[in-house]
């Protein structure tokens, strides 16, 4: 491959041999000759290369490395040699050509990292690079554990995003790939012998794969591991390579791994580097190395058992919340209502409780954390729940998140600690975090939580807050602790809670396109003594419960998505909106949220049909946008003598659901309308 100039795509790492290496230019800028201890690409055609990159010393600002130009250089060169006698760099070079090309530099401008060199450090070491796919954090959306990893790695599916720069050239496949088990588990998988890859992910053609379990001191001791990236001696790797064991699949014949027809050709002629997203399907999986049809039988029996055993857990756990909501907090709500709360919860997003004031709302709340066992206060080393009560004075996300102070150089977060839980949250992505407003919208909820209205409907990867500008990291304190971005992965759930009275503002349409509310209807007084609460094993509760058990509830019923005839009345609901008032109307938005709450129902009965789902969705986002004077919404709602257009649509639809919250709800509204001239 031709060597071009500008920024490569892979990274190499390396160390500063000596002091000598440190050099200043014309301009005065320092800059370190650094010393390579890792392959470059095997496309990467042979060139005159001492192997040494030229790393400008003021791009390292961020990892606390000042050069005060304003000194000597040999002061400034015992400073450099001082912070980087026992650091590693890696950078992604970019090549750059002499007028007579000649000559080829190579340079470490961006994309700079630096690391600690380990104790057992040894520059004669060649270092290798393996990718890591770690479970539910840069894997493919149905990888959840190691024999789904093993699975897709055999027939050649797609694994997951490696977000360190990797050249995707056919020849520079790895050495290995490494799937994480833990902290200091690791397994490593051989006999890659291609690569391929497409947006949403890697792939690998693998002939007799082999396995070892990676947990000695040894290995971790040895190791650097920079994002998605492990670096290791190569002669370890070598060494590691004679405790291998040959890959089987121990599972049975329902979830038996296919086999590849053995007409197919070779993997290079099926796929390319860079290839366009139209070439992989939504399981993850490159269209040329999809199971044939023989094999669709197969297929449908995983699935039908996965099924069962999914359904079967989420049972559990929804008698354990019915149980904890009504015999621990003396709440006492319609089983439909606490499963529309958990599907809601399931479905992403923003979810919004609400209600008469003193109805219990943050108690059920807390009693979801509790039966998905989170630990709860600030006595606990990570708290998961973060109770944030709204204070009306909130003008934008500062007043939420904090800011940076550049009179005294620091970050200061807000007094709500979201910025803590985050940190915490995005460095526990096998944990469940919990974010509860209270009282949410006593401040306008679309001013002080606008960041997060814009990246919940982000794919999880690529969800990040903001917390100020990133060319300020180098000047504060504690930029290591308060890093200028957040992640906020899907193990961080939203919920508020709002009451409806005069101290209150109304929700917006942006921020009711992006929510789920959901108003609690309580049991009669006088019914509660023939509640009959749930059996529950007192072993029950205690069972450990992580990120891993919550994905595995989710999307549990995908056969129970829109119809086409749903979707028919939803655009007709939108445009008889729409022709009242051209802000009113049903987006793609709202269409894709309610598809994603059917296909979140639980798939075992649990007193929640898909008819009253359909329902509950119409009054919690539709119904909600419903606003206007009563000459607007007369025609839409109609009156006691005659149905409105919105019911009439309905009625279009007598198999999708009777729509009895629905029709409950407009004529409420109508009633609001003729008596306040609008609706509330």
């Amino acid at each position: 491959m031709a060597l071009v100039e500008g920024l490569q795509k892979y990274e190499v790492i390396g160390y500063l041999e000596s002091k000598d290496d440190i050099e200043f230019g014309k301009g005065g800028h320092a800059y370190i000759k650094m010393k390579t201890i890792s392959d470059f690409p095997d496309s990467v055609e042979e060139f005159p290369f001492e192997e040494k990159i030229q790393v400008y010393v003021n791009s390292l600002r961020k990892y606390n490395l000042i050069d005060d130009e304003f000194d000597s250089e040999e002061h400034r060169s015992d400073v450099i040699n001082e912070y980087f006698k026992n650091m590693l760099v890696i950078v992604q070079p970019s090549v750059s050509h002499s007028d007579d090309g000649i000559s080829t530099f190579f340079q470490g401008k961006n994309n700079i990292k630096v690391l600690a060199q380990n104790d057992n450090f040894d520059p004669k070491q060649n270092l290798i690079s393996l990718p890591i796919f770690e479970k539910y954090k840069n894997v493919a959306s149905d990888i959840h554990n190691r024999e789904e990893f093993e699975q897709k790695l055999l027939t050649e599916g797609v694994l997951g995003k490696v977000s360190n720069p990797l050249s995707m050239h056919v020849d520079d496949f790895p050495y290995g790939v490494i799937w994480k088990n833990g902290s200091d588990d690791y397994i490593l998988y051989t006999g890659i012998t291609n690569q391929a890859h497409a947006s949403n992910g890697l792939c690998y053609k693998i002939d007799n794969p082999s396995w070892v379990n990676i947990n000695n001191y040894d290995w971790i001791s040895a190791q650097y591991e920079v994002e998605n990236l492990i670096y290791i001696p190569k002669t370890l790797f070598q060494e590691t390579l004679k405790n291998q064991l040959p890959v089987k699949q121990n599972v049975d014949k329902l979830i038996n791994a296919t086999q590849k027809d053995p007409q197919e050709n070779d993997f290079q002629s099926k796929i390319m580097p860079n290839a366009p997203d139209e070439d992989f399907d939504e399981g993850g999986n490159n269209s040329e190395f999809l199971e044939h049809s023989s094999h669709e039988d197969t297929k449908k029996g995983q699935n039908s058992l996965r099924s069962i055993q999914k359904g079967e857990d989420e049972y559990q756990f929804l008698e354990l919340f019915k149980y904890l909501t009504s015999k621990k907090k003396h709440l006492y709500y319609k089983t439909e209502d606490l499963i529309n709360f958990h599907t809601a919860m399931k479905s992403d997003g923003l979810v919004v409780l609400s209600g008469l004031s003193g109805t219990g709302k943050s108690k059920l709340v807390s009693a979801y954390a509790n039966a998905l066992r989170l630990t709860i206060g600030e006595d606990s080393d990570v708290p998961q729940v973060r109770f944030i009560p709204v204070r009306p004075f909130w003008a934008d996300d500062s007043d939420l998140l904090g800011y940076a102070d550049l009179i005294n150089s620091v970050y200061r977060p807000g007094d709500s600690g979201l910025v803590d839980t985050l940190i915490d949250a995005s460095k526990y992505t096998d944990q469940i975090f919990l974010i509860v407003f209270d009282e949410m919208n006593l401040a306008r909820v679309e001013h002080y939580f606008s960041q997060f209205l814009s990246v919940l409907e982000m794919d999880s990867n690529d969800r990040v807050i903001h917390l100020y500008n990133s060319q300020l990291e180098n000047r504060l304190y504690n930029s290591e602790t308060y890093k200028s971005t957040i992640s906020v992965g899907d193990n961080v759930l939203f919920v508020g809670t709002v009451n409806t009275d005069e101290s209150t503002h109304q929700f917006s349409d942006k921020v009711l396109d992006r929510s789920n509310v959901l108003s609690l209807d309580m049991i009669p007084f006088n019914e509660v003594e023939n509640i009959e609460f749930p059996e529950i094993n007192n072993e029950l509760d205690k069972k450990p419960f992580d990120m891993q058990n919550y994905r595995a509830m989710k999307q549990s019923s995908v056969e129970k998505c829109l119809t086409n005839d749903e979707k028919e009345m939803l655009w007709k609901l939108h445009l008889e909106l729409n022709s009242i008032d051209k802000n009113l109307g049903i987006g793609w938005r709202i269409v894709n949220q309610i598809d994603n709450y059917l296909t979140n129902l639980p798939s075992k009965n649990v007193g929640f049909s898909r008819e009253q789902a359909i329902d509950y969705q119409v009054v919690q986002r539709i119904l909600t946008k419903v606003k206007g004077t009563e000459e607007q919404l007369i025609p839409l709602l109609g009156t006691d003598k005659e149905k409105g257009s919105i019911e009439k649509i309905l009625d279009e639809y007598p198999s999708t659901s009777k729509f009895e919250n629905t029709r409950r709800l407009i004529h409420m509204k109508a009633k609001e309308s003729v008596t306040y001239g609008f609706t509330l």
